[in-house]
């Protein structure tokens, strides 16, 4: 069985009718049995099919990841390591048949503080599994030995870096769009879930906490992708001086929409959902341009280290504004902070005029 040498299928063959036929039969069958038969014969069916499809992954692991020319050698091939998880419904499965029933669910249902562990156990767990992917993905490169550096030298580099930077032409009219570009979106970024969330006494729109996960959690991170690959399209073709003012609109215009959800406190999750989505995808569109500027500005000694200055200044100009969100849509109310918020969207606006005369036409454009 080890030996076994299997032979690619033809795309979209015999073999990957039947599959996807057997499939559409076997889960037409789950839905027969589940309505007829009660939870604890699913459980059981649950558990035996997750069974033999975690058998039939011992023997797929086993096949991919040994080698048997001669001997029995290790040689697992990291690069699909990532496609490891289409396997995660198995382990699910295998959970939900030997899990008693409400064993998991009613004890975090309304228990929020062990909600929010759970999901930082679960962020923290991608994280270190996707640390260890990439250091054993990665390629190795060799480096080179550089000749140690004395204090006195790192600080000169230091001071030269920063000085260098600061003495960039246009460094001005730069510091101006870094600092002021998302001034209203860094203040809307803050409060619109808080606004989402507040109750109607409180001028908000009262949706559960687990509608607003799928708000912004699914539709509104969809959306926001979409628009940075819109984005990417656009400046590959005509370039970013072309499409910087509409890129800056992209991101601040949609803010009026927050005006019209706490005006009218409409709760009609199409929609919200539709506005936040509208306003996220822009948000998509108008970053990328501003990362595409930091690029740009960076060139030249240093740029590296130039990149780094400018997002630093990048996530001022998101935070500062920041600490004053909360303090400013207590005294304004949440109609007339989001009217605030699109009047701050006006210096972004501005900015993106003055910096479009400075770039260069081909900057972006795919060659």
């Amino acid at each position: 069985i080890l030996d076994r040498q299997g032979q690619t299928p033809v795309s979209y063959g015999p073999y990957h009718i039947f599959c996807l036929v057997l499939t559409a039969a076997l889960t037409a069958f789950a839905v027969y049995y589940g309505r007829r038969h009660g939870e604890k014969q699913i459980r059981l069916v649950l558990l035996l099919t997750s069974l033999l499809v975690a058998g039939l992954e011992i023997y797929k692991q086993i096949n991919f990841s040994f080698s048997y020319e001669g001997s029995i050698s290790f040689d697992y091939q990291w690069y699909a390591f990532p496609f490891q998880f289409c396997s995660t419904p198995m382990y699910v499965g295998l959970l939900a048949g030997l899990l008693a029933e409400g064993h998991i669910i009613p004890s975090v249902k309304g228990n929020v503080a062990l909600a929010w562990a759970l999901v930082f156990y679960l962020l923290c767990a991608i994280f270190i599994g996707l640390f260890l992917y990439h250091s054993i993905a990665m390629p190795k490169t060799e480096v080179e030995e550089q000749p140690k550096s004395t204090a006195k030298q790192l600080m000169r580099n230091f001071l030269d870096t920063v000085v260098t930077f600061f003495r960039k032409p246009h460094i001005g009219t730069a510091l101006f769009f870094i600092l002021t570009y998302r001034l209203g979106e860094s203040q809307l970024g803050k409060i619109a879930p808080l606004f989402v969330l507040a109750s109607p006494e409180k001028g908000g729109l009262g949706l559960s906490t687990t509608t607003v996960g799928g708000i912004y959690g699914t539709l509104g991170v969809i959306a926001l992708l979409l628009g940075g690959i819109v984005a990417g399209i656009m400046v590959s073709r005509k370039g970013l001086k072309y499409w910087i003012l509409p890129m800056a609109l992209a991101i601040n215009v949609p803010d009026v929409l927050y005006v019209l959800l706490a005006w009218t406190q409409c709760t009609d999750l199409w929609i919200v959902g539709t506005f936040v989505a509208i306003e996220q995808f822009g948000y998509g569109i108008g970053f990328a341009a501003y990362m595409l500027y930091l690029i740009h500005f960076a060139q030249g000694p240093y740029k590296t280290a130039h990149y780094a200055l400018a997002t630093g200044l990048m996530a001022a100009g998101m935070s500062l504004p920041g600490m004053i969100a909360g303090y400013m849509s207590d005294w304004l109310g949440y109609t007339h902070f989001f009217i605030f918020v699109c009047l701050c969207t006006i210096p972004g606006i501005i900015a993106a005029l003055v910096i479009r005369k400075q770039l260069p036409t081909s900057f972006g454009k795919e060659s």
